[in-house]
């Protein structure tokens, strides 16, 4: 059993980046970058098994990932291929279950929330021949007050919760 009567703050915090760059005066260049940031927050957490899990004050449950690729790939005669990837994910919940059996109890405040970005930028120039430039980015955000998790649950709740989740993404290509 887990009786909390305190007040928690859990932060979980992922930065991610890279850059690549390359330069052919003839031929081909090309150039690759990826990168991915995870993070989690999680206030009281029942693991595996049976629990009995008990909140009596305020949790303060904070999750924020970003990612960052950028790349460039130029030439004055050939071509070139640039690739950019950026991927983020964050969740956060106040109180999580687990697996098993959960029996969980609120009579506190939850504030769960997470932030996920990513930006992916690729840059590529010739002077004669063909550019050529891809980008891809992901973001996923996820935020419970309560997460039960897998397995059946009693869950009773006499506080107050607030739960919010932001994803953004962005790509951007520059060719002349």
């Amino acid at each position: 059993a887990v009786s909390n009567e305190a007040a928690l703050t859990v932060y979980g915090t992922a930065y991610a980046a890279t850059s690549g760059s390359n330069y052919a005066f003839a031929g081909s260049a090309g150039s690759s970058s990826g990168v991915a940031a995870t993070s989690s927050a999680e206030g009281i957490e029942g693991g595996e098994g049976n629990d009995d899990l008990d909140n009596g004050a305020a949790i303060v449950a904070k999750a924020r990932s970003v990612g960052s690729s950028s790349g460039s790939a130029d030439t004055t005669f050939g071509s070139t291929a640039i690739v950019a990837s950026a991927g983020s994910a964050a969740s956060a919940a106040g109180i999580g279950g687990g697996e098993g059996y959960e029996e969980i109890g609120n009579a506190g405040s939850i504030d769960a929330s997470s932030e996920a970005s990513s930006t992916a930028s690729a840059g590529s120039a010739v002077f004669a021949g063909s550019p050529e430039a891809t980008t891809k980015a992901s973001a996923s955000a996820s935020a419970a007050g309560i997460d039960a998790g897998s397995g059946g649950s009693s869950i009773g709740n006499d506080g107050s919760i607030k739960a919010s989740a932001s994803a953004n993404r962005f790509c951007s290509i520059r060719t002349p």
